[in-house]
């Protein structure tokens, strides 16, 4: 739960940046304006720097990622093929092949969680957070108020998050 001290600081935050543009003068507005963006643009670059660095260590994690839908892939299969041979009224031979497939597809459903949960917190989950500062860097960026008012919208947007939260909503 987070404190409703928290989300009215977030939304004095986003108050102020999202009407700053009311009490300065169009020159001082263009020049903080320049100077935000100036700050988001190499955050910017920084972050394409650490996702340029995660795109080519997930790439070396797309083989495994394939190899795990395979064995995901022949487990299905096999358990399928197994219960349709191990059925009530089948022949005892039917019924003991059926039993071996099945830990079959217990050795192919163990390697493929494996190998998927691997790739996922080694090649997947360090991507995420440069790709969601990349969109953020870039909302602010190309905002159409600039980039100061575009930060108070991500902190109101955030309190409200933090409300729906607290309420149970979300």
């Amino acid at each position: 739960m987070v404190p409703e001290i928290t989300i009215l600081n977030l939304q004095l935050a986003a108050s102020v940046l999202m009407g700053y543009d009311y009490f300065l003068s169009d020159a001082l507005k263009a020049q903080a304006n320049a100077f935000a963006a100036d700050v988001v643009k190499t955050y910017q670059s920084q972050t394409d720097a650490r996702l340029k660095a995660q795109a080519g260590i997930f790439r070396t994690w797309i083989p495994v990622i394939i190899s795990g839908i395979v064995y995901a892939t022949i487990g299905s299969a096999v358990y399928f093929l197994g219960k349709t041979l191990a059925f009530k009224g089948a022949p005892i031979e039917l019924q003991i092949i059926g039993a071996v497939l099945m830990f079959a597809v217990i050795y192919f459903v163990w390697r493929a969680s494996k190998q998927l949960i691997d790739a996922f917190t080694h090649g997947v989950l360090p991507f995420t957070i440069p790709a969601i500062l990349r969109v953020i860097f870039t909302f602010l960026l190309y905002s159409s108020k600039g980039a100061i008012a575009a930060l108070g919208m991500l902190f109101l947007v955030t309190s409200f998050l933090f409300r729906y939260s607290n309420a149970g909503i979300f």
